[in-house]
C-alpha cells in the first residue's frame, strides 16, 4: 500500500531558517533536520516509500507464478527449486518443505510428436516461425527456421544451469556462425549460447555473467565433425563453465550470476545466424546435471 511520509510544514521551515535544527512532530518526538536534510537547513523536501507495483501474480500451481511482459501479456514462470510463490512478498519467498529435490529439465523438446512442444510437463510455450519441421523425430532447420521460448525473456538463470542437446550439421547456410541455442539480442552474443563456427569447425560455448557492476564472459571451444550426430552439454555452477562434446570435457573459470537478456531462448537461429541441419533432445535445467 502506497505510503507518503509527512513533509516539512511552513512553520517547521521557518524554524529551520531561524537556526533551529530540531523540531517536534506530533507523536514522533524530535527530528534533527541537520542530520537528514542533504541540502542544508531551510530547504523543503519530501521522502517517499512508494513501492513499485508488483509485476507478478499467483499461478494455480504454487511452485509457479505469472509475470507480466509488455506485448506478451502474463507469462508463466517457475520458482527456484524448493520455493513457493508468495503474493505478499511478490516473489518466490516461501519454502516448500515437502519438495524433494531432483534435477529435472525445466524445458524439454524431444520432437517425438507431430507438434513441436515442451514435453517437460511445465507447459512452456514454444513459438515456431513456421520453418522448423519435425522430421523422423528430430527438428529440421533450413537456416531460416527458429523455435523460441519467450518465457525466458529477462529471466535470471542465477548460478546453476545445464543445457544439453544433440545436433547433425548438414552442408550449407548463409552464415559461418550458426546458432544451436542462444538468448542473443541484437548484435550481442547470448549470455547462454551454443553455436557453431564453421570456419574453424568448432562448437562455441558461451556464458556471460555479472559480478556487481562488472560483466564477464567465458568462451570454450570444442571441435566437431559435419554429417554425424554430436551430443553436447553446457553447464555452469557459479565458478566454472563446463563444455562437453561426446564425453570430451573442457572448462573455463567464471563467477557471478548469468546475465539476463530481453530476448527469450532461441533454438536454431538468433539474429540471422541460422543453423542448417537437425537438432534433437533439447533439455534446459536450472540445476547441475551429473
Amino acid at each position: 500500500m502506497t505510503r507518503l511520509l509527512t513533509f516539512l510544514t511552513m512553520s517547521a521551515l521557518l524554524a529551520v531558517t531561524k537556526g533551529q535544527s530540531q523540531m517536534d512532530f506530533a507523536g514522533t518526538g524530535q527530528l534533527d533536520i541537520s542530520q537528514i536534510n542533504p541540502f542544508g537547513s531551510g530547504i523543503m523536501f519530501m521522502l517517499t516509500t512508494t513501492q513499485n507495483p508488483c509485476q507478478s501474480r499467483p499461478h494455480h500451481e504454487k511452485h509457479m507464478y505469472e509475470h507480466f511482459i509488455p506485448g506478451f501479456d502474463w507469462q508463466p514462470r517457475l520458482c527456484p527449486p524448493g520455493t513457493l510463490y508468495s503474493a505478499e512478498a511478490c516473489a518466490c519467498h516461501n519454502i516448500d518443505l515437502r519438495q524433494v529435490f531432483v534435477c529435472r529439465p525445466e524445458l524439454l523438446i524431444d520432437f517425438n510428436s507431430d507438434t513441436i512442444d515442451d514435453s517437460s510437463g511445465n507447459h512452456i510455450s514454444i513459438g515456431n516461425n513456421g520453418n522448423v519441421v519435425n522430421f523422423q523425430n528430430a527438428g529440421r532447420f533450413d537456416g531460416t527456421g527458429v523455435l523460441a521460448a519467450f518465457q525466458y525473456s529477462k529471466q535470471s538463470f542465477g548460478t546453476k544451469l545445464t543445457v544439453t542437446l544433440r545436433f547433425y550439421k548438414s552442408t550449407g547456410g548463409a552464415s559461418n556462425d550458426q546458432v544451436l541455442i542462444s538468448n542473443c539480442i541484437g548484435g550481442r552474443f547470448g549470455s547462454v549460447e551454443i553455436a557453431l563456427d564453421l570456419q574453424t569447425k568448432e562448437i562455441v560455448f558461451r556464458i556471460e555473467s555479472r559480478v556487481g557492476s562488472i560483466t564477464e564472459q567465458a568462451e570454450v571451444r570444442q571441435p566437431f565433425t559435419e554429417g554425424v550426430w554430436t551430443n553436447v552439454k553446457l553447464m555452469y555452477d557459479g565458478s566454472t563453465v563446463t563444455a562437453e562434446v561426446d564425453g570430451s570435457t573442457k572448462t573455463a573459470p567464471l563467477q557471478g550470476n548469468i546475465n539476463t537478456r530481453y530476448n527469450g531462448i532461441m533454438i536454431g537461429s538468433c539474429h540471422g545466424r541460422g543453423f542448417v541441419g537437425y537438432i534433437d533432445d533439447v533439455h534446459l535445467y536450472r540445476c547441475l546435471l551429473k
